[in-house]
């Protein structure tokens, strides 16, 4: 054989190869776009936490039997998801279902007895139930888990209250405050309670601190104007009851007349 003809041959070969390598990557990258096309094409389930976050943006929104159908979907899927167990209950709760609530409530603890929050809500329907022992209970235990739940804290200040123990429960109202939780019903409940530490200045305080958070609580200015009246300032206390009764008329205003179906209009401002 010549050496032209093994050149030839040579190249003829190259050629053959590189044919067939061309043929081959041609293939395999019609076969990737193949596969990216029928991957495309699959629907995506949702996984268990976007339908959780659905719930509680239901929550949120009040539609509190929607919220419980998305948490059943995400439950469904992770049965020890203790966040929808939760927030499914707290739904039940708010819709009055206490049964179905506890029973959510229940399942958490058993998934972890050291869920603060769990002790908490199944403490409160225990206080929707009248079970106030049961309720007492769990809010105390909720606190051991965690002294800065601020709601069992609360609740169990407005316990001590009730029992006339009134420094323990102004003890934990300021607690919460520090945790830096504040509204106007805790002002109130503070203040009533160093009204009846015969604390008068600073049921004063926090009895002014409640009015300025909500303008229109006409329960606090009855409890201020008390105050100035237990301390003989009548022209204070008169005042004050003449701000609350202004505040109800701007509050509520009934307009006597009747829309075109009958019905009485009430106009809120």
């Amino acid at each position: 054989m010549s050496l032209l003809t093994i050149k030839v041959y040579e190249i003829k070969s190259n050629i053959i190869k590189l044919i067939f390598t061309i043929l081959f990557f041609a293939n395999a990258e019609l076969v990737f776009s193949q596969d990216t096309i029928m991957a495309s094409n699959l629907s995506i389930e949702p996984s268990a936490e976007s339908y959780y976050n659905r719930g509680v943006k239901l929550v949120i929104d009040e539609n509190y039997y929607e919220a419980i159908v998305e948490f059943d979907k995400a439950l469904k899927l992770n049965v020890r998801f203790e966040k929808a167990l939760l927030n499914r209950g707290i739904a039940y709760q708010k819709m009055k279902s206490f049964r179905e609530a506890l029973r959510d409530f229940d399942q958490l603890i058993l998934l972890n007895a050291n869920s603060d929050q769990a002790h908490f809500y199944r403490g409160l329907n225990y206080y929707y139930l009248d079970k106030n022992m049961l309720a007492l209970s769990d809010w105390e235990r909720a606190l051991e888990l965690n002294p800065d739940n601020h709601q069992a804290r609360q609740y169990i200040a407005q316990d001590c209250f009730f029992k006339g123990e009134y420094q323990l429960a102004a003890r934990h109202y300021e607690k919460v405050l520090s945790l830096g939780y504040n509204s106007a019903e805790l002002q109130n409940d503070l203040g009533s309670t160093y009204r009846l530490m015969n604390e008068n200045e600073r049921a004063i305080i926090h009895y002014k601190q409640g009015m300025a958070l909500d303008s229109f609580n006409t329960n606090i200015y009855n409890n201020l104007a008390s105050m100035y009246k237990k301390e003989n300032n009548h022209e204070k206390a008169l005042y004050i009851l003449d701000l609350a009764i202004d505040k109800t008329s701007q509050n509520v205003r009934i307009i006597n007349k009747k829309n075109n179906s009958g019905k009485l209009i009430i106009n809120y401002s």
